[in-house]
């Protein structure tokens, strides 16, 4: 069953140790900063790197609510790393939806309460999802994928993605 609100994990393996992961991962994230919307990040990351863990989001130009908050951990492998991920919402916009969903429920929005405010919102958060969460969600994988499977010196080059 899918949920309504946008969450994946997904296992990326590396021929790379976890030190060279870690060294490539910050190579590709920038700090968090705000930008004027001229202002261009030349990282196709932003965010933190702690020690093995990381909690990024993909550098984009203009905004997108839905935009996937990327945590992750690197770990030792037989062969390389192992990095566990996982693709999220960040939490304010989470508890936004839960607070209309609750309007809605209540019949806060509407009058009386009903089941089909609730159904209306389940669908439209799915088509979010669709639009705004699992394209960058992908792009993201790309990126990383390109980035960390090879085991030539320094990061692959930033995909178009």
């Amino acid at each position: 069953m899918r949920s309504i609100i946008p969450y994946e994990r997904w296992t990326l393996r590396s021929p790379l140790s976890p030190s060279e992961v870690m060294t490539r991962l910050e190579a590709l994230v920038a700090r968090p900063a705000w930008r004027w919307p001229w202002q261009r990040c030349d990282r196709p990351f932003q965010g933190s790197l702690d020690g093995r863990r990381f909690r990024v989001m993909r550098t984009i130009r203009g905004r997108n609510s839905f935009l996937p908050v990327i945590v992750g951990e690197v770990r030792d492998d037989l062969a390389g790393s192992r990095l566990e991920i996982t693709f999220r919402l960040h939490k304010s916009v989470v508890a936004v939806l839960a607070l209309f969903g609750v309007g809605l429920a209540t019949g806060f929005f509407g009058g009386r309460p009903s089941l089909v405010p609730l159904l209306v919102l389940a669908a439209f958060m799915l088509l979010l999802s669709a639009i705004g969460f699992a394209p960058e969600a992908e792009k993201a994988k790309v990126l990383l994928a390109e980035a960390l499977s090879h085991s030539g010196s320094g990061p692959a080059p930033p995909s178009s993605v």
